[in-house]
């Protein structure tokens, strides 16, 4: 028996009058709290893609401190195997040894890049790029030295996402010893440095 059955049963029954059944109650919900939901679950979407993004970038940020480490031990084996400076390996810009570190096109300017030398002397850092980065571009790290007033202070270069307070620290240090700045911010941007010394 339904509801409006129901009432106008019990009303016969019991000989009472009323001109309005009882309203029916609802049980869905209204737009108003339907809204609700949708802003809550928008805001908690974007609060979990904003923590995902920021948690990429910082693994990203790892894997190049990881890499300039990795380069910066290789290239200090190299030169302490050939009592040479690093610059005498050649590779990267005009056979330099410095420049872009992975790029080598065969050209006039990056006929071979750092790390095939220092692959083809024996060190395995022939994977090693940005991440952000196709090794076939000039672009991700750079190897310079310090100064001719410090000619065995050397430094291999990353642009990161998310520096650290700690990070810029190794950079203002870097530059208060009076090392190469041209690639610190400006066209490149670099804001972090591994620095490494060679034996004279």
């Amino acid at each position: 028996m339904t509801h409006r059955a129901t009432y106008f049963a019990s009303r016969f029954l019991t000989g009472r009058r009323s001109s309005q059944p009882p309203p029916l109650k609802s049980s869905g919900f209204t737009i108003v709290e339907l809204l609700i939901v949708i802003v809550i679950i928008a805001i908690l979407a974007a609060l979990v893609i904003v923590a995902y993004v920021n948690m990429q970038q910082r693994a990203r940020d790892t894997q190049r401190r990881s890499d300039l480490t990795n380069l910066a031990k290789a290239m200090q084996g190299w030169s302490v195997e050939n009592n040479q400076l690093p610059t005498a390996i050649g590779g990267g810009y005009n056979n330099t040894g410095a420049g872009w570190v992975s790029f080598g096109d065969g050209g006039a300017f990056y006929a071979t890049s750092i790390t095939q030398k220092l692959t083809s002397a024996g060190y395995r850092v022939d994977k090693i790029h940005d991440p952000l980065v196709p090794i076939t571009t000039q672009n991700g790290y750079m190897h310079y030295r310090c100064s001719s007033a410090r000619p065995n202070t050397f430094g291999f270069f990353a642009k990161l996402e998310v520096p650290t307070s700690a990070d810029q620290a190794i950079v203002d240090k870097w530059l208060s010893d009076g090392c190469y700045n041209a690639v610190i911010g400006g066209t490149y941007n670099m804001n972090y440095v591994k620095s490494y010394e060679v034996p004279s």
